[in-house]
């Protein structure tokens, strides 16, 4: 299956926005590091999903298709999955 270019380069620029998401919690998991443990693994958690699906988009882009729908967009509704029940359970 044969991409258009219009297509391609969305996934492009959902890469870029993808990396700029997961750039913000990230910032906040450092900044809060030591003061409370719930918000800084929440924080990681949601950064690592934006960059691992940001990854996917990097991959659709590239044309390694296998690779990004069989690897990072499953990896990234895993942990997106992981986020949402460590969010529910942890009362944050």
């Amino acid at each position: 299956m044969t991409k258009t270019d219009t297509e391609s380069y969305l996934h492009l620029l959902n890469f870029f926005f993808m990396l700029i998401t997961a750039s913000v919690p990230a910032y906040l998991a450092l900044r809060i590091r030591g003061s409370n443990s719930q918000l800084f693994h929440l924080s990681t958690g949601l950064s690592l999903f934006a960059l691992v699906h940001s990854f996917y988009h990097l991959a659709d882009f590239l044309e390694m298709f296998d690779l990004a729908d069989n690897y990072f967009l499953p990896l990234s509704v895993v942990l997106l999955v992981i986020y949402g029940v460590y969010h529910m359970r942890s009362g944050v």
